[in-house]
């Protein structure tokens, strides 16, 4: 990304973290949940359907989920970066989704759409219309048992699941995010650049300090 795309969103994310206060608050904390919501340890990710490092990150987040059990609770945000141009599509399709199947059929619509990552990028997509995107990912909702007439109901312009999607984005610049993936444990940032590329191991090194002496596991299985 040359520095000048890097300065212009920077300037975008900027505006909107200190415009933050304008938006409407949320009736519940945002994001898709897994674990235990009294866990000691809560991991809050930010991820672009978009984004190949967060596709990358994302199975290795799944082995610390399976690893850490009941003393782990994950929240994973939707940050839909501006130069990726079916990522806020493919967020508002992950609430419809979220609404008409549960929060279990969101994790699934996020492993099924890295899996198709690559048939909606900036590239692949520069011919299609914004109504042809949402028929491409309405067969994807379809294949998780949404039908696609509440699919594509859901997608309209201006209805909630769009307003949420918005509100969803301005609350990760007002975390801080302005890039994916990005990393919070109980609520504070990970700034280690090198956090996207982090190992089963290397999470165990960040998280199993702060667990309460008797609970801790061992390093490795």
């Amino acid at each position: 990304m040359s520095r000048l795309i890097v300065a212009a969103v920077s300037v975008i994310f900027w505006l909107a973290s200190a415009s933050g206060q304008g938006f409407p608050l949320p009736n519940t904390v945002l994001g898709h949940t897994q674990g235990n919501s009294t866990a000691p340890i809560l991991l809050t990710v930010f991820f672009d359907h978009q984004c190949p490092d967060s596709q990358a990150s994302w199975p290795v987040i799944k082995q610390v989920i399976a690893y850490y059990g009941n003393q782990l609770f994950t929240r994973v945000n939707i940050f839909p970066l501006p130069y990726h141009h079916t990522a806020f599509t493919a967020a508002q399709a992950g609430l419809v989704i979220a609404s008409a199947a549960g929060e279990a059929t969101w994790f699934q619509w996020l492993d099924l759409y890295f899996s198709q990552q690559a048939s909606f990028s900036n590239t692949n997509t520069t011919t299609m219309s914004a109504d042809q995107i949402i028929q491409a990912m309405s067969k994807l909702a379809v294949q998780l048992g949404v039908d696609a007439a509440t699919f594509a109901s859901g997608m309209q312009y201006g209805n909630d699941f769009d307003e949420a999607t918005r509100i969803g984005w301005k609350y990760g610049c007002s975390r801080g995010v302005t890039g994916t993936p990005a990393f919070l444990v109980n609520d504070i940032m990970i700034t280690d650049p090198n956090a996207m590329d982090y190992t089963l191991e290397d999470w165990q090194n960040v998280i199993s300090p702060l667990l309460p002496q008797a609970s801790r596991r061992p390093s490795k299985f």
